[in-house]
């Protein structure tokens, strides 16, 4: 996804792409405020203030968001990608070595 595209999302659409960073929801409330960005740097650096006036359930909320150290099956369950999306975001190349 562009930058371009993600101004554009709906903001149902960009809050559960930004949920994938972070599951604060002030966080995501204060990046949906910021758009659109002007570029990737102005992206990062609301993420980053965003990020710094959160308040300690804020962060609390974020950590509860990340899988616990050795919990292999829920990091797999989070990153899963569907077979089909695998196959698309191929090369060509690749898709047409795997079908030889």
């Amino acid at each position: 996804m562009t930058l371009d595209q993600f101004n554009s999302l709906e903001q149902v659409a960009a809050a559960d792409h930004l949920r994938q960073c972070c599951v604060s929801e002030r966080w995501i409330e204060g990046m949906l405020a910021a758009r659109p960005f002007d570029s990737l740097e102005a992206l990062y650096t609301a993420a980053n203030s965003v990020w710094l006036n959160l308040d300690k359930n804020d962060y609390l909320q974020a950590f509860e968001g990340h899988p616990k150290i050795g919990d292999v099956e829920s990091l797999r369950a989070k990153y899963a990608i569907p077979k089909r999306l695998r196959q698309v975001n191929k090369p060509p190349s690749i898709r047409l070595m795997r079908q030889r």
